[in-house]
């Protein structure tokens, strides 16, 4: 799955010429877009300057990323209204995205990690595997605070939560099947069972 290019310094030329090339390189090639929440989508150029320049929408993944940050709260009304309009937007702008889009959480408690990973005994080389543990359990909690509610509807919650699978394991889901190796989805299952037993542990 090709992610494009770091934008740095270069110039929107440069990041096209990136863009085309890798698409070009390899016809099976995905793209991922990381768009952050608290972004307004009508500032943004992505879609028009590069995915749309670059001829590459049907192999481009959409990927909200920062729903925590929104408004503050991600679990208040609000928040959900506004998340929920925004993807509604990015989903109906042009060129539509063939890979849809994934809405993710990314808060992670350095301290709760780094507690978890002390009690554990503080094992050497896995401070960053506890991070992410914390990471997938902060963002379970924070999906399912955004399930419930009445003041949600239900085409609401499904825009942000869908029932099959939704943040990093949508993610995850979504990179082995546009690679078509199965060892991506054994590896994201070892690494659900880590984290899963890192939080009952905590």
């Amino acid at each position: 799955v090709a992610t494009g290019t770091a934008a740095g310094n270069r110039t929107l030329a440069e990041i096209q010429a990136v863009v085309r090339a890798e698409a070009a390189a390899d016809p099976t090639a995905h793209f991922l877009w990381a768009f952050p929440a608290p972004t307004d989508p009508a500032n943004s150029s992505v879609r028009q300057d590069i995915i749309a320049a670059c001829g590459v929408a049907e192999r481009t993944t959409g990927v909200m990323t920062k729903c925590d940050l929104v408004k503050g709260e991600f679990d208040t009304p609000a928040a959900t209204l506004a998340i929920a309009a925004k993807l509604r937007t990015l989903r109906a702008d042009e060129p539509t995205l063939g890979g849809g889009w994934i809405a993710m959480a990314n808060a992670c408690s350095v301290k709760e990690a780094t507690a978890a990973w002390e009690a554990a005994g503080s094992p050497e080389g896995e401070l960053e595997r506890f991070k992410q543990a914390n990471m997938l359990l902060r963002e379970r909690a924070t999906f399912n605070r955004l399930r419930s509610g009445d003041t949600k509807t239900d085409k609401q919650r499904s825009l942000i939560v869908p029932k099959v699978a939704f943040g990093a394991a949508a993610l995850l889901d979504h990179i082995q099947r546009a690679v078509g190796d199965t060892r991506v989805s054994d590896s994201a299952t070892a690494f659900s069972r880590s984290t899963d037993a890192i939080g009952s542990a905590s």
